[in-house]
């Protein structure tokens, strides 16, 4: 093009009848200076290349070139659109323009300012370009960043320096990511959302443009004390005259923002400038974006690879039979964190650091996850720093036990898979565990019943020998009763912690004992009959703590304790017969079938009998008029103090011949006589069953 502009030149000067030399200059858009482009006619008719001097702006409706002479010869300035100016020295000082003439050379130094013009598009294309390649090349985010920041004030001529922030959440704050022409402190400018330019122009997503000092003076009145000193320190801010402030944002969603100074340059920031720094901001959009979904998925690739570390592991110690603690101490490494493993059958606490002691009783877990399935975080009020991540382990819905991860900082998704698959394969352990003590159940369930069903001495000899049973033991039973459940699993999980509690509260291994349907069998195998009493007392104390603990009610019949193997089948049958007279009262807690006394005698008399017997008993005293006199409380009082009329006026606080009264209207009523002993001897009867079988009584009646 350059050549074109040069030949066309010289065929003008020619028509016009001079042969003349020089140097031809441009100066681009926002410069100050001039650049030389190429040289007219042989170099020393041309003279020495001396740059044009600067002319004065041009002003509206005033023609598109000017002509000044110099000391070197003429000098023509053409002036075109966005500030570009192309200048024409000659040596020859007589040259005359007339008005075609200036307007011919005008238009033929169109030639060099579109070429300009293309030069620019080309280097901003480039730029772009180049930007977009580095985004795919690279995954430094800061150095990305950085290099786009460096395009956009290379691309827009009358830019000077610059800054990128990008919206930090953890801090609420906009921190600057990359900067050109200012020193470091520039990186310890941070803005809240809405402060200054930069924050206006993140908050409300639009772009800003001032030309003048006092527009960015006013623009940036509310900018904190601190940050303004930060950005007074990075750089020469009182040569500011011109700011461009653009949005950062990934469809809709600001993510930051850039801005760019007109410090020193000429020229003033355009539209187009505008249009420029959107292109790079959009580019600076995409680089976090990509790193956005680079960390998403390297996170994801981190959580499926970390899920089948975790799977693989506990899945083999599982296949390899390791046990629980094995599992357990697996776990604790993996997550990072101490780690408590509570079996809720067996009352137990596994951890790799055997010295930690147990964080809460069993009675608080069980409460914990009474209604809940769910993870939970506890936070032990006063001075304890730590936080406890509990995790409990369900199958269907029955509550197995749990794991407890001792957190100083919040637990991370890793770690809460971690415990979510560990909790997994631990359920499969303490199922494994529970049906191989199902079995274990079973078959002592089934040697209990031919050692009380056999009358062979021998069998029962070689059958108690094989579980450690011997001739001069004392042995007592205790059979005790769950609730029944539809739940089956359920059943099985109390049965199991029934027996766990039992066994620790024992302390001994001289027991037999076994879960079947809902009932729980112990064969207690004594050296002495001194030690019943004191073990009887424990096993009271499992049924107290049972039923105030887990809130199901519990009851317990206890045989009496004899020598040998053969005595097993007469203590069953008393346990037995006590625990059905527990369960027909609907009582609750333990019975010895010694302390049944006469009651032995009613143990199999129907119940329909007795609430007859007992009608035809009191319905005479449940006259209107018999209430009135309340005899029938008198009669019970009268023979709960044996016949004692003192006493009984006593404790009814009634004059003692009003006592006589009412015992005389009672044998009428009765017709019945307190001075025949059979008669005394049905009317005690009566009062006893009334108390004994009072809950079933009116629940009958």
């Amino acid at each position: 093009m350059r050549t074109g502009v040069i030949k066309q030149l010289q065929s003008f000067l020619r028509e016009k009848g001079h042969v003349w030399s020089g140097h031809i200059w441009q100066c681009k858009p926002y410069h100050q200076e001039f650049h030389y482009v190429a040289r007219i006619g042989p170099a020393k008719q041309a003279g020495k290349k001396q740059a044009p001097r600067l002319v004065t702006k041009q002003q509206r409706n005033s023609p598109p070139y000017e002509v000044t002479s110099i000391e070197s010869g003429t000098q023509i300035v053409f002036s075109y659109p966005q500030g570009y100016r192309a200048a024409f020295i000659l040596t020859n000082s007589d040259l005359t323009l007339e008005k075609a003439d200036g307007s011919y050379l005008h238009q033929l130094f169109y030639q060099l300012y579109w070429e300009g013009i293309v030069q620019e598009r080309e280097n901003e294309l480039a730029k772009m370009i180049g930007g977009i390649r580095a985004i795919t090349s690279s995954l430094d985010i800061d150095q990305l960043l950085q290099e786009i920041l460096d395009n956009a004030i290379e691309v827009i001529p009358a830019a000077d320096t610059g800054i990128l922030a990008m919206y930090d959440p953890q801090s609420d704050r906009l921190v600057n990511r990359a900067a050109v022409g200012m020193n470091d402190n520039v990186l310890r400018y941070r803005l809240k959302v809405g402060e200054a330019i930069v924050g206006k122009t993140f908050a409300d997503g639009q772009p800003r443009i001032f030309f003048s000092r006092e527009e960015i003076t006013q623009a940036m009145s509310n900018i904190d004390r601190e940050n303004l000193q930060y950005l007074l320190s990075s750089y020469d801010f009182s040569h500011c005259k011109g700011i461009i402030s653009i949005p950062i944002s990934v469809g809709d969603k600001p993510i930051g923002a850039m801005i760019i100074h007109q410090n020193h340059t000429e020229g003033t920031l355009t539209d187009r400038d505008v249009h420029l720094l959107r292109g790079f901001a959009g580019q600076a959009a995409v680089v976090i974006e990509n790193a956005r979904l680079f960390a998403q998925l390297k996170g994801q690739n981190q959580y499926l690879s970390k899920r089948n570390e975790v799977h693989e592991t506990l899945t083999r110690l599982s296949l390899e039979n390791k046990g629980m603690e094995a599992i357990v101490a697996a776990l604790d490494k993996i997550i990072g964190v101490p780690l408590l493993f509570v079996d809720f059958l067996e009352g137990n606490w596994h951890s790799r650091q055997h010295t930690m002691l147990p964080l809460f009783t069993m009675d608080e877990i069980a409460r914990l996850f009474s209604h809940r399935e769910a993870p939970v975080i506890v936070r032990v009020s006063g001075q304890d720093p730590y936080e406890y991540h509990v995790t409990p382990i369900v199958v269907g819905h029955v509550f197995l036990g749990c794991l407890i991860a001792i957190l100083d900082k919040p637990l991370e998704e890793l770690g809460r898979i971690a415990l979510e698959q560990g909790g997994a394969v631990l359920a499969l352990e303490l199922v494994k565990k529970q049906s191989l003590t199902d079995v274990y159940y079973k078959k002592t369930h089934e040697f209990f019943r031919e050692l009380v069903e056999s009358n062979d001495p021998d069998l029962m000899q070689m059958g108690g020998e094989e579980w450690g049973m011997r001739l001069a033991d004392f042995m007592t039973v205790f059979v005790f009763s769950l609730r029944h459940s539809h739940d089956l699993r359920q059943l099985e999980a109390e049965v199991h912690r029934l027996i766990a509690r039992i066994k620790r509260k024992l302390e001994t291994n001289r027991l037999l004992i076994f879960g079947y349907h809902n009932k729980v069998t112990l064969l207690a195998m004594l050296s002495s009959k001194e030690d019943v009493d004191k073990l009887c007392q424990k096993v009271a104390d499992v049924v107290g703590e049972w039923s105030e603990s887990e809130g199901l009610p519990l009851c317990a019949g206890v045989g009496t304790a004899g020598q040998g193997i053969g005595a097993i089948k007469k203590s069953h049958d008393e346990a037995q017969k006590a625990l059905q007279y527990i369960a027909e009262r609907q009582h609750r807690g333990m019975l010895r079938y010694e302390e049944l006394g006469i009651n032995r005698l009613f143990l199999h008399q129907p119940a329909e009998e007795m609430i007859s017997f007992l009608e035809e008993m009191f319905t005479p005293l449940r006259t209107e008029k018999a209430r009135q006199n309340d005899l029938e409380q008198t009669l019970l009082k009268f023979m709960a103090t044996n016949s004692s009329a003192v006493r009984t006026a006593e404790q009814l606080h009634i004059h003692i011949n009003t006592l006589y009264k009412r015992l005389k209207k009672i044998e009428q009523l009765l017709e019945l006589s307190f001075e025949k002993p059979e008669d005394v001897l049905k009317i005690q009867l009566a009062c006893h069953l009334r108390a004994t079988f009072v809950n079933q009584i009116q629940e009958e009646v």
